[in-house]
């Protein structure tokens, strides 16, 4: 997995490269929760280039969804892929995330 990580309107975007897997989530919960302690931001997280998602990539959305909202700061994710919106409307998660089709739109309404 990579990740690039742009500010844009006080908005960070987490764009997500490759798999999100139990061998990237917790690189993913890391760093994205190192942010979460430094700096006032709300998520925009860009999925649209993920190739696979399992149970820890999901898993790990979720962790950082609580953390974000524990900060008091919003989370949405954007451009899901086929199997990101599968696995998430398998887990009954489709309605617990702020989902957007793109990350602009999502600037927009966070």
């Amino acid at each position: 997995m990579n990740m690039q990580i742009e500010e844009r309107l006080n908005r960070l975007i987490v764009v997500i490269d490759g798999p999100l897997d139990v061998m990237s989530a917790p690189t993913l919960l890391t760093e994205i929760s190192t942010i979460l302690t430094t700096g006032a931001h709300n998520l925009i997280f860009d999925l649209g280039r993920v190739t696979f998602i399992d149970n820890a990539g999901t898993s790990a959305l979720v962790s950082l969804l609580r953390k974000t909202r524990g900060a008091g700061r919003v989370m949405a994710l954007t451009q899901l892929t086929r199997e990101v919106d599968l696995k998430l409307r398998l887990r009954s998660l489709d309605s617990v995330f702020d989902i957007y089709p793109d990350p602009e739109t999502a600037l927009l309404r966070l």
